[in-house]
């Protein structure tokens, strides 16, 4: 049998993996339409085997090192707590710092593109790295928290579908992100939900199964409704954060610009803004913002 240490490396290393299908599967859930195999083209256009191979082993190695860390017996609890703080601040701070690293140094699925990078610094007043996703990748997003890994991806898709206007209102939408600090914040945010979190399952919750000899599928089921509880917490920020993202881009190119764009984007996706998700408003919820914000000019 494997020791305890090598199990809580490998479960460690294995988050990720159940995250990127429990979030793909609810993106199928979601949909109205259910479409299936676009949903699974579009995922693997957006995934990158590369990173998500080096962000294992990173944790992989780590979570085996710092394990016998985590289970000394003689530390007292605000040790532990001290301890949990780091290793939830190394987990979801990993992947914020790693994934712009991969894409600076993969040039053939992340192409430089400079006459965008001069169109933002000339019309939008701001310096950051455009990168095109050589993939069949309907989207646009940005990345990094650090200022030299702020990058801004474009899918191969937009550049073939959108005008123009319609392109600089979506990289306006994610210089909105990229300016106002969005994905830091996010980081933070993720990081305080999650410490919360297991501070009351471990010294809460847990002690008072134990006490009660509460078997381990209440435990799961428990702890899982938490994790549950903290998406639905990121979630209400990330979209508080999209509206703030097409306020900023309304203020660029200007509120019909934006809203034009967010109905393209929605076509060419095959009404994907329309549907409901946990990090987005829909389409609708947009353009009411931004009619509703921007109704006096």
């Amino acid at each position: 049998m494997m020791d305890k240490r090598l199990t809580f490396a490998l479960v460690t290393t294995v988050i990720p993996v159940i995250t990127l299908l429990a979030s793909l599967a609810a993106e199928l859930f979601f949909s109205k339409n259910h479409k299936f195999f676009e949903s699974i083209k579009q995922f693997k256009s957006g995934f990158d085997f590369v990173y998500f191979i080096l962000f294992s082993i990173i944790v992989f190695v780590l979570s085996y090192t710092f394990y016998p860390l985590l289970e000394n017996q003689d530390k007292n609890q605000t040790d532990s707590i001290l301890i949990l703080i780091f290793f939830i601040v190394f987990f979801y701070g990993l992947g914020p710092l790693l994934y712009p690293i991969v894409i600076l140094f993969r040039s053939s699925r992340y192409e430089e593109n400079k006459d965008m990078e001069k169109i933002i610094q000339v019309e939008m007043n701001y310096a950051v790295k455009v990168r095109i996703v050589n993939r069949e990748l309907i989207n646009a997003f940005a990345t990094g928290i650090l200022p030299f890994s702020k990058i801004i991806l474009i899918g191969m898709p937009l550049l073939k579908n959108l005008t123009n206007d319609e392109l600089k209102a979506v990289i306006a939408h994610e210089l909105g992100h990229t300016k106002k600090h969005h994905l830091f914040y996010l980081m933070l945010i993720m990081i305080i939900i999650q410490i919360i979190i297991m501070i009351i399952y471990n010294h809460m919750i847990l002690p008072f199964f134990l006490l009660h000899k509460i078997g381990w599928v209440v435990k799961g089921i428990t702890f899982g409704l938490l994790l549950v509880l903290s998406n639905e917490i990121l979630g209400f920020f990330q979209r508080i954060m999209e509206h703030d993202a097409d306020k900023f881009a309304a203020k660029i190119v200007g509120k019909n610009s934006i809203m034009k764009a967010l109905e393209k984007l929605n076509e060419i996706t095959g009404g994907k803004l329309q549907v409901k998700s946990i990090s987005h408003p829909t389409l609708e919820q947009r353009l009411l913002f931004i009619e509703e914000t921007f109704s006096n000019e």
